[in-house]
């Protein structure tokens, strides 16, 4: 597995955890995020990569800061 698609599956993991930890759905998160379904969807199933614009969006509606979202992570070689 290539490490860009590594990181973004990694990535949605922790975002879906973050999510669920807050009590909320998929269809939740979507439309405080004013995101089609499917394109949150491809964030939490690391199918797709995200601008720094969209992490800090996802952040401020699911009121977590960036080292919470990527308190999972270490490097990836």
């Amino acid at each position: 597995m290539a490490i860009n698609q590594e990181l973004s599956i990694k990535f949605g993991k922790q975002v879906r955890r973050l999510r669920e930890a807050r009590g909320l759905s998929s269809a939740d998160a979507s439309r405080l995020l004013l995101m089609d379904r499917s394109n949150w969807s491809r964030i939490e199933t690391g199918k797709t990569n995200i601008t720094i614009s969209t992490m800090n969006e996802i952040c401020k509606k699911l009121n977590i800061t960036f080292q919470e979202l990527f308190e999972e992570f270490n490097h990836i070689d």
